[in-house]
Order: C-alpha cells, then sequence, then structure tokens
C-alpha cells in the first residue's frame, strides 16, 4: 500500500506526494494544511485518512490509502 497526500490550491497545480509510511503521510499533510492556513477541518470523507480544507474555495489536502498495482 502507499499513502497518496494531495495538495490541491487553485493558484497552483495539485500536487500528488506519495509515502510508504503513514505516519510521514499524515504529517506531510499536516504540515502542508498549516503552512496554508487551514481554518476548516471537515468530517473526513469515507475512505478517506485525513482531510483539512484551507478555503472557501475548494483548497483542501487530504490522503488516501492505494494499492499499488504491477
Amino acid at each position: 500500500m502507499i499513502y497518496v497526500v494531495m495538495v490541491d490550491d487553485r493558484h497552483k497545480y495539485a500536487e500528488a506526494h506519495l509515502f510508504t509510511d503513514l505516519g510521514k503521510a499524515l504529517a506531510r499533510a499536516k504540515d502542508e494544511a498549516e503552512y496554508a492556513g487551514c481554518f476548516v477541518v471537515d468530517d473526513t470523507p469515507d475512505g478517506w485518512l485525513f482531510f483539512a480544507a484551507h478555503s472557501t474555495e475548494g483548497d483542501a489536502v487530504w490522503v488516501v490509502e492505494k494499492e499499488i498495482i504491477e
């Protein structure tokens, strides 16, 4: 399994950061949210491990778990 940290900011391209360690992925997501001035942490959608919105216009950081398919 891998953990994908998605950083979506309307002022630049969305970024995906891949981790093999959940703790490191969550730490990165929280750092990104803090840097962006996160002001809303909503209930995490089903299947997601973390979600934080940092604007009212869709900017957000989230973490999902994905299987590597070879």
